[in-house]
């Protein structure tokens, strides 16, 4: 009876680790897609080759049109992941970003961070679909309409509640923002005249930005307008305006707060 009594506690230990081993396998298995592009990605877009992917890395693989499909996916969930308040994470080494998509954030010696999985697998599922499914013509019913219209995930109601609120008024006046380029951009046009001609969205661009119900891109593209002026105020930044687009709506300094 003492033998059983001293095992028991053991055999029970064994066991939890156990269920927690195969229930780290099971997301690990979820997250597979997510985290074989991870791995195939991360040494090109670790620009400076110190092992930890750095906010304004994300940015670049976000901006750059060379990264397509799946791995724009990828890109896009560790920009949305990287945004979160409620779950801050950690430096982004490849290694920690499997422990992230398996196992969770532990909390450190100040009590931050909570151990829960952070959820690539549908941060990265969500992504991809947007990228497979959205129409990528600027108008497709003729001029924008503010029904279907949504904010995606750049926190950018800054700049998109003036602009709905105009949709409302006269969704013409709105369309008249935009001019389809030969080479394929946009030129928009703000209220103060200023213009800005805005290169293709890319693939993980499309994922993250606002969306109008598949009636065409503009609110994406405006967003990214928008993002340009914010790059020539804040010039030390790398040439990705969803960067600083996602900033501003919690950065309050002068340079990044001249645009409304």
């Amino acid at each position: 009876m003492r033998l059983s009594q001293s095992i028991l506690p053991l055999f029970r230990a064994g066991t939890i680790a156990l269920l927690f081993s195969l229930g780290s396998v099971g997301r690990a298995e979820e997250a597979g897609p997510f985290l074989t592009q991870v791995r195939s990605h991360f040494e090109i877009w670790d620009a400076d080759r110190d092992g930890i992917l750095e906010l304004t890395e994300i940015d670049m693989a976000v901006a750059s049109p060379e990264v397509k499909g799946e791995a724009a996916a990828t890109a896009a969930a560790l920009r949305r992941a990287a945004r979160s308040k409620t779950n801050p994470l950690p430096p982004l080494t490849l290694e920690k970003i499997g422990e992230l998509a398996t196992v969770g954030v532990k909390a450190d010696e100040h009590g931050h961070g909570e151990a829960k999985p952070t959820n690539f697998k549908s941060l990265y599922d969500s992504s991809l679909q947007r990228i497979n499914t959205t129409k990528r013509e600027l108008f497709v019913s003729g001029q924008p309409k503010l029904s279907g219209f949504r904010q995606g995930r750049l926190g950018t109601c800054y700049c998109l509640a003036p602009l709905s609120a105009l949709l409302y008024r006269d969704g013409g006046e709105v369309g008249h923002l935009f001019q389809n380029q030969p080479d394929g951009s946009v030129k928009v046009t703000f209220g103060d005249k200023r213009s800005v001609v805005v290169e293709p969205l890319t693939d993980a661009e499309l994922a993250l930005a606002s969306g109008t119900g598949n009636d065409g891109i503009w609110s994406a593209v405006y967003e990214k307008a928008v993002g340009h002026l914010r790059s020539k105020l804040a010039p030390d930044t790398p040439d990705a305006p969803f960067g600083p687009l996602m900033n501003a709506g919690t950065d309050r300094s002068p340079h990044l707060m001249q645009i409304n």
